[in-house]
């Protein structure tokens, strides 16, 4: 995205047909957009890592690129999952400090599981909360219930 090469994930670039019997006379404005595909390419072949790189040689689109990365590597699996629930379950929220830093962080897990496709129903989510509440919270949990 800093270097201006997204857009080509987000499209695809119509190129010129060739004309017969003749080189295609590519414009400015279409050498310049495959110059940035290829730069793109490039740029995401290179972050790749090299146990797996060697499988995305022949793309040479970037939008097909991407769209198989996703597909093949965008949905993250159980152990993510789990590693989130085992973070919410360790978050403590503090006796005595403000509670919002630990509530804050015990959300971003929630957010997280839910992308993993492992979003918790509601009243688990409040029970979980509730149960995490200090003893000088005592109060306020009885009030929630």
């Amino acid at each position: 995205m800093s270097q201006g090469q997204w857009k080509w994930v987000k499209k695809d670039v119509v190129l010129p047909s060739p004309k017969e019997d003749k080189e295609p006379e590519i414009d400015e404005a279409t050498k310049k957009a495959l110059e940035e595909i290829e730069k793109g390419i490039g740029n995401m072949r290179l972050r790749l890592h090299h146990t797996i790189a060697y499988q995305f040689i022949e793309y040479d689109s970037l939008k097909k690129l991407w769209d198989v990365l996703k597909e093949k590597y965008g949905v993250p699996g159980l152990s993510k999952a789990f590693t989130e629930f085992k973070a919410v379950m360790s978050t403590q929220i503090s006796q005595n400090q403000d509670p919002c830093p630990a509530l804050d962080k015990l959300m971003a897990h929630f957010a997280r599981l839910k992308e993993c496709n492992m979003q918790l129903e509601d009243k688990i989510v409040k029970m979980i909360l509730l149960a995490k509440a200090p003893p000088s919270m005592e109060i306020v949990v009885q009030i929630a219930n």
